[in-house]
């Protein structure tokens, strides 16, 4: 389930009401037990997830993939993303020698291996402690033996490679520091009202043209941006920043020229 980061949605799934405040003011994205079992608070995409959306966002979707053995029934998205990385890091290393049929049957191997080592190991370790019972480890090997026999049923002819030149979607901060590069080298100011401060609506409201979005990240992390504190850009949230924002601007060569300038 993916909610949107409100009071009201962190008091469902078993926040207290001072504790989802609290929530709602962090600067970065964790994760916490709360009644309905696992949720993750996403702060630059405004959402909240939980149930099996919890362990697709912490599994497939923070920069590295991981197998869900917490919630099998992702098992096969899991096979078509690691399938898919291993053929593009595969292509990369093989060239012209690449061939993506044994390439395929290589990853099968591979994963059959990894996950029959996984069943030894711990299957040793019970053997070790069979005085005690630790039902996580008996689980463990039969999600592990169940995988391997999905494995076994896969021939390359039945699959339908996820296409791994599909551009992901860029997180609302990235539109949110480009947005500011832009204003400031065209001589430009954001939206602000008289007292100056920030015009909340106006800047979601661009947000949510440049982002397909309500524009509510975007904000939250627009007002938060000092373009000319340059270790925090280079460090922090924002670090391999100048790519993505060249990326953004495109045909934009004021933007490009201001940026190759003063960030050499």
């Amino acid at each position: 389930m993916i909610l949107e980061l409100t009071n009201e949605n962190l008091l469902i799934v078993g926040f207290d009401e001072q504790e989802a405040i609290k929530q709602l003011n962090r600067f970065e994205d964790s994760t916490f037990q709360c009644n309905i079992g696992n949720s993750y608070i996403s702060i630059t995409e405004n959402k909240l997830y939980t149930d099996i959306d919890f362990y697709r966002k912490t599994c497939f979707e923070n920069g590295k993939l991981y197998f869900p053995y917490n919630c099998p029934d992702l098992a096969k998205e899991y096979f078509e993303l690691a399938l898919a990385e291993f053929l593009k890091k595969q292509k990369e290393i093989l060239g012209i020698l690449f061939n993506e049929k044994d390439q395929f049957y290589k990853f099968i191997s591979f994963e059959i291996t990894s996950f029959e080592l996984r069943i030894t190991y711990q299957k040793e370790f019970l053997e070790k402690m069979k005085h005690h019972n630790f039902e996580s480890k008996k689980n463990d090997i039969h999600i592990c033996e169940g995988y391997i026999e999905f494995l076994k049923t896969k021939n390359y002819a039945s699959i339908k490679i996820k296409n791994e030149n599909k551009p992901k979607k860029l997180s609302e901060k990235w539109h949110a520091l480009h947005y500011w590069f832009e204003l400031t080298a065209h001589g430009n100011t954001p939206p602000m009202d008289i007292e100056g401060g920030f015009i909340k609506s106006e800047l979601e409201e661009i947000g949510a043209q440049r982002c397909e979005s309500k524009g509510q990240s975007f904000y939250r992390a627009f007002k938060e941006i000092d373009i000319n504190d340059t270790i925090k850009l280079d460090k922090g949230i924002y670090k391999g920043w100048k790519k993505i924002v060249l990326e953004l601007s495109k045909d934009d060569s004021l933007t490009i020229d201001y940026i190759n300038e003063k960030y050499k």
